[in-house]
């Protein structure tokens, strides 16, 4: 049982068993929770046109909870293998909240690319997330970002300016479904479960 893998199409090397579960409803809950702010005249940024169906997949679950968004992509242009030279955005962030959305923050060196090219765009504040957090060359840099939530399936660094995400009770749930052989699909799609049932299980 994994979350947010980097590339889905690993399951296909397994034999056994296996579920690639998405932390986003979790993200989705804890900022309804602490921070319903980054949801005002929000716009949800893909930092490259490869994560374009999790961004679409989050806007369409806050959709349901009523919320409304809209969706812009990072296109990344290369001087030389590895290293981007420049960070176009397409969409209109002009004025918005803007919350780039990730698997893996490893170097941050794309991430921090998105954000300065969002603030020339004039969007208004600017947050990350990324399920697995590794922050490979340090925090320094990442004072670009208003706020970065992260997953914690890594131990976070203790530090004010990140914030942990719990995916504790997502994997609970999963676990006792696939143990109990029930669907994992609630998990995954709300308009399958009514909304008192899914603030009970507050994945």
């Amino acid at each position: 049982m994994t979350v947010d893998l980097h590339a889905p199409q690993m399951q296909e090397y397994f034999s056994i068993p296996f579920d690639n579960l998405s932390s986003l409803i979790s993200l989705i809950n804890y900022i309804q929770k602490n921070h319903l702010e980054i949801l005002q005249d929000l716009v949800i940024i893909s930092p490259d046109l490869g994560g374009g169906k999790r961004t679409e997949y989050l806007a369409k679950r806050l959709q349901e909870r009523g919320v409304k968004t809209e969706l812009a992509f990072g296109y990344k242009t290369r001087e030389e293998k590895d290293k981007i030279a420049k960070t176009i955005i397409i969409g209109d962030v002009e004025g918005k909240n803007c919350l780039i959305v990730d698997d893996i923050i490893d170097t941050g060196n794309t991430l921090i690319k998105t954000a300065e090219a969002l603030k020339e765009k004039g969007a208004k504040k600017i947050f990350a997330y990324g399920t697995h957090g590794l922050f490979a060359d340090g925090l320094e840099k990442f004072k670009v970002f208003d706020k970065i939530l992260v997953g914690d399936t890594i131990k976070p660094p203790e530090v004010g300016s990140i914030e942990v995400v719990s995916l504790v009770k997502l994997f609970g749930e999963a676990i006792y479904r696939t143990a109990m052989g029930q669907s994992l699909s609630v998990l995954f799609q709300e308009d399958k479960m009514s909304q008192d049932s899914l603030e009970n299980y507050e994945i």
